[in-house]
């Protein structure tokens, strides 16, 4: 069942009637969402989500806020999930005259320099405090690029990956920490270091090399990666190129990318995100959230655009966000890409190349948010059946 698997990131999922529902910590937004694998068998249930759908008495209307919200505390709202998980998942709007950040959590980014602002450090400071974080940033690698491609690169020392951690550690206690491009061996080793001392959510988007094939990761970094930073994160956002390098395989089809996801779940990872952006379909683009208990596939319209600078930082930097301000695994990765959609759709206009994603804010437009499907019977992966590993 679907009700314990993702304590670890700090709040248990309730799944049982009548649990108390809430919002992200610090805010005010109904959205909606689809059912995981055995949630809906007795009709709709309460969950600590973002996520609502259908009619709700709180969820649908302004409240007056009570005495205890307006002194800081957050909100409740009613949320449920449906039933059928074919239907599209539909957005409410923001309660935008209400809706504030009563607190920051704090995410670290520890990460290359982008001086165009399109990805790295500059695209992760955007998002987090975009989505309503406050962003707190390690530098591994100083890169001259922009939207064109990479020009050239140089490392941060060892030493100086190693104090910027420690001011970090002693003054700014993180929620979450987002690690991107690390550059090389000794970046990989500092940064595995410091999260023995830590115990909260990692997320990694392992960047080996840049969309114009510069490679951004050392070979020995690369071993070290896939040995020991791997294994300590709790959810890997690779896409099919780092996926392959990943899994030591070639990844030619949305299948074998699958495969490659759980076996690194197998390894110790708590869950995988195998973004779609190199995926076989020419209509829709198919990310897929995999994890022991189970897998979802999280399907939108492919948008063809040019502006694609920095899709998987701020995939990741967002998911981030999301988990530290208190949204379960499944509904952060649902609003990730949300976010990513609307960074796509409403981008455009910087730059002579690849430009960067509008950064606007959480998602408001029910096209961006993703149809969600949770796979048992390999429905949807050319009709192949998979080896089911839960009930």
């Amino acid at each position: 069942m679907y009700g314990n698997q993702f304590q670890d990131f700090g709040r248990q999922v309730e799944t049982q009637r009548g649990a108390e529902p809430v919002v992200p910590r610090g805010w005010t937004y109904p959205v909606a969402c689809h059912p995981a694998p055995g949630l809906a068998r007795d009709g709709a249930k309460s969950i600590r989500s973002p996520f609502a759908r259908g009619r709700s008495a709180t969820s649908q209307r302004k409240r007056k806020p009570e005495p205890r919200e307006r002194a800081g505390m957050r909100p409740i709202l009613d949320v449920h999930f449906v039933r059928d998980p074919r239907h599209a998942v539909e957005c409410h709007r923001s309660l935008t005259d209400t809706c504030r950040v009563i607190e920051r959590p704090i995410i670290w980014t520890i990460a290359g320099t982008d001086p165009s602002g399109g990805a790295g450090i500059q695209a992760d400071i955007k998002v987090i405090h975009a989505l309503g974080g406050y962003a707190a940033s390690v530098i591994t690698a100083i890169v001259a690029q922009n939207t064109l491609g990479v020009c050239a690169w140089a490392p941060v020392s060892r030493e100086m990956v190693r104090a910027q951690l420690h001011a970090l550690k002693e003054d700014l206690p993180p929620r979450a920490i987002k690690i991107g491009m690390l550059g090389t061996v000794d970046a990989v080793e500092e940064t595995v270091r410091a999260l023995q001392d830590l115990d909260v959510t990692v997320v990694c988007d392992p960047v080996l090399a840049a969309s114009d094939g510069t490679a951004l990761l050392d070979e020995p970094g690369r071993q070290v990666l896939r040995e020991r930073l791997v294994p300590r994160v709790r959810v890997l956002t690779p896409n099919w190129p780092e996926l392959a390098v990943l899994a030591g395989r070639p990844i030619r089809s949305e299948r074998d990318a699958i495969e490659a996801g759980r076996e690194l779940v197998n390894a110790g990872v708590v869950a995988v995100v195998v973004k779609g952006g190199h995926g076989e379909s020419l209509q829709d683009s198919r990310d897929w959230l995999i994890t022991a208990e189970g897998m979802w596939c999280l399907s939108s319209p492919r948008q063809v655009v040019d502006h694609t600078h920095g899709t998987g930082c701020t995939f990741s930097s967002s998911l981030a966000t999301f988990l530290a301000h208190g949204c379960t695994l499944l509904n952060a990765t649902i609003l990730a890409k949300a976010y990513v959609n609307q960074g796509l759709r409403l981008g455009g206009g910087i730059g002579r190349g690849r430009g960067p994603l509008a950064h606007l804010g959480w998602p408001q437009d029910e096209s961006d948010i993703p149809t969600v499907t949770p796979i048992r019977d390999g429905s949807g992966i050319g009709g192949e059946a998979l080896d089911q590993s839960w009930s």
